[in-house]
């Protein structure tokens, strides 16, 4: 099996299409990991930057509750992981 762990660049680029794809808000999301729906959206712009903790939270979350999103965004973006 030639399996790899993603990098913090890939695990980003995989969030952000995972919330691309439709589903819960963004302010739902933020608030079920306890960041301020705020921070998302300027994340998301290029404005700030998730620390590896948040982007932790943020890819269980989407784990647990929303499996079918991320699996709908690693199809749409094989690139990021080949």
């Amino acid at each position: 099996m030639n399996e790899r762990l993603l990098t913090l660049y890939e695990t980003e680029a995989l969030l952000q299409a995972a919330l691309s794809v439709k589903g819960q808000t963004i302010k739902a999301i933020a608030e079920a990991i306890g960041l301020r729906p705020n921070t998302i959206y300027e994340w998301r712009c290029g404005r700030n930057r998730l620390s590896a903790h948040s982007l932790e939270r943020l890819l269980q979350y989407l784990q647990r509750t929303e499996p079918d999103r991320l699996t709908q965004a690693v199809s749409n973006q094989t690139s990021i992981i080949n």
